[in-house]
């Protein structure tokens, strides 16, 4: 990539002139090279051009992990405008949220997707892909349409807020590229790579997959939802498709690795062509993967630890994993910045906090998002005014709890919303999860706290575990006290759990990550 360029527009002409034959995207027999990608987008572009659409317009997109969704996307940003994902598949009350709050310009969608249009009628222009597509099907205008600034807004992605409204979070152009630009040494990504676009484009994964394949003349392979929901399905989809990049959340990996363990197991090859896995989204417990790095793991994978926030455009620091130091990494640790971005661990007087303390880990630089659509006072809320840098400098308040070690390493401690207050003393489940997969049997563990409303202000911690597939012929099979007793001699008896559940596997939501609120659905309708 060219330092000059800082639209993700520009970038992507560069690409398509250096690699127009090469194949841009994929999904099952389907394939489009950078040319096509091109052509059609183009056409998108300037149908919206026509309607209307420019410059800071918004524009829903409403499909399924297809390469069409990808041309909208494309098109939407050629016109100038901003891309919002309306995942076809979240629930009718999110999605009527979303295209309202947002204030779309126009609704961009797949016949298969007609059943919304009846929640669209009346409140915002509907026009159906193929329909752009074939009305301008002999557009042989340029790559780009319209001049991208480099302060546009790129995309919308909602998040879930804790009051329980989504909250639309604007990315302009600089910071999309930037991220790129930060990770380009560091990861060294080139038109040999496959990656996989395997999260919900409704999640900032998802940027990172996307951009990070077309903007480096790679080769991104679509992962049906139902696919991506398969351990078994997904690794044999990586086998076949041979990719190289494969970016997922812990809790998904976890799964992942049972499933090539038994591959393995009977008779087929290691996933030589994997070079990279990145992980993000939440805590990593590296103790989880020493195994299955020792038996199964090609000998060059490298596997990268990352953390960020949708706030501060998806990453902001990254971490190497040492292989040989896998069994005895029992927190998670999440590295040093990027170059774009700047941590810093404060206490609640935002000072700096001494080497080893933990604290809130604040973010400032050039990744940081524009702020939340439509919510000034939130903005200004999450994204105040750096007390320790210079004039104008921001920083953005994630929520998240870190320390710093004297070499400059961050450790992540866990959310500060989910730090639990049990008879007089704070607890980092985290903490308890971490010496719970210590036990060779069991892959995964959440913790929560139980409260009930005979006892509001008292509660209970449970711990809901996962085993290993690992044989266990011959020995004794781990009771709950096998694990109480393991939990007792590493942790103080306040953080010892109450209860053990023993599940086939942890709820995860529709991004990969471990569903607390489904196991205290769980825990409640037991009761």
């Amino acid at each position: 990539m060219q330092d000059s360029f800082e639209s993700v527009i520009d970038i992507f002409a560069a690409v398509i002139a250096k690699y127009p034959d090469s194949i841009a995207v994929s999904l099952d027999e389907k394939y489009y090279s950078y040319q096509a990608l091109d052509l059609l987008s183009t056409r998108i572009a300037m149908q919206l051009g026509a309607c209307g659409i420019g410059m800071e317009s918004r524009v829903g997109v409403l499909g399924f992990r297809k390469p069409e969704t990808l041309v909208t996307i494309l098109g939407i940003l050629k016109a100038g405008a901003a891309y919002v994902v309306i995942d076809p598949l979240s629930p009718p009350q999110r999605r009527c949220f979303i295209i309202h709050d947002a204030r779309l310009a126009c609704v961009v969608m797949e016949h298969e997707c007609t059943e919304t249009l009846s929640q669209l009628a009346d409140s915002v222009p509907v026009y159906f892909y193929h329909h752009l597509i074939e009305e301008h099907s002999s557009a042989t205008a340029p790559s780009q349409v319209v001049r991208v600034q480099p302060r546009s807004a790129a995309y919308v992605i909602y998040t879930s807020g804790t009051t329980g409204t989504p909250k639309g979070l604007v990315v302009e152009h600089a910071q999309l590229s930037g991220l790129f630009k930060s990770t380009a040494e560091i990861f060294d990504f080139g038109p040999n790579d496959r990656w996989t676009l395997f999260h919900s484009l409704a999640f900032d994964f998802s940027v990172w997959e996307m951009w990070g394949a077309l903007l480096n003349g790679g080769q991104l392979v679509m992962v049906s939802a139902d696919t991506a929901r398969s351990s078994e399905a997904t690794r044999a989809l990586l086998a076949a498709e041979q990719i190289t990049v494969f970016n997922a959340t812990p809790s998904v990996f976890y799964g992942l690795t049972q499933a090539d363990s038994q591959a393995v197991l009977n008779g087929a090859p290691c996933l030589e062509s994997l070079r990279l896995v990145v992980f993000g989204g939440e805590a990593l417990f590296p103790q989880r993967l020493a195994a299955w790095r020792e038996q199964c793991a090609a000998a060059n994978l490298r596997m990268v630890n990352m953390y960020g926030i949708t706030e501060t455009t998806v990453h902001v620091t990254w971490f190497d994993l040492p292989f040989e130091r896998l069994q005895e990494m029992d927190r998670s640790t999440i590295g040093k910045p990027l170059k774009n971005s700047r941590t810093w661990i404060l206490d609640d007087r935002l000072q700096p906090c001494p080497v080893g303390t933990v604290g809130e880990l604040y973010v400032s630089g050039a990744g940081l998002s524009r702020g939340y659509l439509n919510q000034s006072g939130l903005t200004a809320a999450r994204f105040i005014a750096n007390p320790l840098g210079t004039a104008g400098d921001r920083l953005y308040r994630s929520g998240d709890l870190a320390s710093i070690d004297a070499s400059g390493v961050l450790q992540y401690h866990g959310r500060a919303d989910e730090q639990i207050k049990l008879r007089g003393y704070r607890i980092e489940p985290g903490e308890i999860e971490a010496a719970l997969v210590g036990h060779d049997s069991l892959a995964s563990a959440c913790v929560i706290v139980y409260r009930t409303e005979a006892a509001p202000f008292d509660g209970q911690l449970i711990a809901f575990v996962t085993r290993t597939d690992a044989d266990h012929t011959g020995t004794i099979i781990p009771t709950p006290q096998n694990y109480r007793t393991w939990c007792e001699a590493r942790l103080p008896d306040y953080m010892v759990p109450s209860a053990f559940v023993l599940l086939e596997g942890l709820p995860l939501t529709e991004n990969g990550k471990v569903d607390r609120r489904a196991l205290h659905s769980r825990l409640e309708s037991e009761a």
